[in-house]
Parts: structure tokens; C-alpha cells; sequence
């Protein structure tokens, strides 16, 4: 089957290294779910993707898909928002990165859900923003709303039993 191209919006919930040069990168994307892909040449020092695919930037990725393989191939990225303050901060920090890992456990490969995207860039950006006392209760509020969008809804109000 023929690849198709998506342009999209995304997230970076993780990186490793594949080879010498290349990167294995994990994005939540706004209309493709959960995609695992390769970005070929992204640890050169002058490399396409400069700084785009590190973990919590928001990005613009250009992905060739394919029904039948499993890892897909990034053909371009470009940075729409990254985080600074969650990165010099070590609270901050661990919250955006239990975020992004809580969505890449929780949901599984090619399963668009747009409402969790919009979770998961709204808490980083409101990780950035609010202060240092809202931290944790914002992480907490977005863990239910997250739940909420994948079916798990809780119930808060009164007993169910």
C-alpha cells in the first residue's frame, strides 16, 4: 500500500537514539494518535530539525504513514511552542514529563483522540504558567480530565454503589 503524508500537529512524549544519526522519536498528534517514527539525520549538528524533536515541544511534523509498518518515517518538523521554564525548573519538569508518559501509556498506536491532544498541550502550557503552589493540582486536574477523554470518567459527586 502506498504511504500517505500527514501534516499535523504534535507533541513529543519521548526520543532515543537509532544509529549514529538518527532518532526513534514517540509524538502525540492531533489528527493521527500515538505514532512512533523515525527521524532520519536528527542528531547531526546541522541537521533539518535543529532542536524540534526534544521531549514536551509542541511541533509541526510532516510524517509519511503506512498502514503496514509500525514505524513511520518524519520527513519535516518544525517548532511551533517549546517549554524553557519546565526545563530549568525540576518540579515542573517531573510533572510535564509524567504527562507526556502518562499519554504514551495509556493510549495506544493510531488512535486519533483530539480532545486528549488539547489535555495534554494544555497542561504544559499551564505548567509553564501558573504558580509554583498550582503546580500539582493542575497535574491532578489534568489526570482526570485525560481520563475523561480516553472513558474512565470518574465520579466525584456521590457514591456509585
Amino acid at each position: 500500500m502506498p504511504s500517505r503524508i500527514v501534516k499535523t500537529r504534535a507533541v513529543v512524549l519521548r526520543t532515543r537514539r537509532m544509529g549514529e544519526t538518527s532518532k526513534l522519536v514517540t509524538l502525540y498528534t492531533e489528527d493521527e494518535g500515538k505514532v512512533k517514527a523515525t527521524a532520519k539525520g536528527a542528531r547531526k549538528p546541522k541537521s533539518k530539525f535543529g532542536g524540534a524533536l526534544e521531549l514536551m515541544t509542541e511541533v509541526q511534523v510532516v510524517c509519511y504513514l503506512r498502514d503496514e509498518r509500525d514505524l513511520q518515517t518524519i520527513s519535516d518538523c518544525d517548532a511551533l511552542r517549546s517549554f524553557p521554564d519546565l526545563l530549568t525548573d525540576l518540579e515542573r519538569l517531573s510533572f510535564g514529563s509524567a504527562a507526556c508518559e502518562l499519554i504514551d501509556r495509556l493510549t495506544v498506536e493510531r488512535d486519533p483522540n483530539r480532545r486528549l491532544y488539547r489535555c495534554l498541550s494544555g497542561v504544559l502550557v499551564g505548567l509553564e504558567e501558573v504558580g509554583a503552589t498550582q503546580v500539582e493540582p493542575l497535574f491532578w486536574y489534568f489526570q482526570l480530565r485525560a481520563a475523561e477523554a480516553l472513558g474512565y470518567r470518574p465520579e466525584l459527586n456521590h457514591c456509585t454503589s
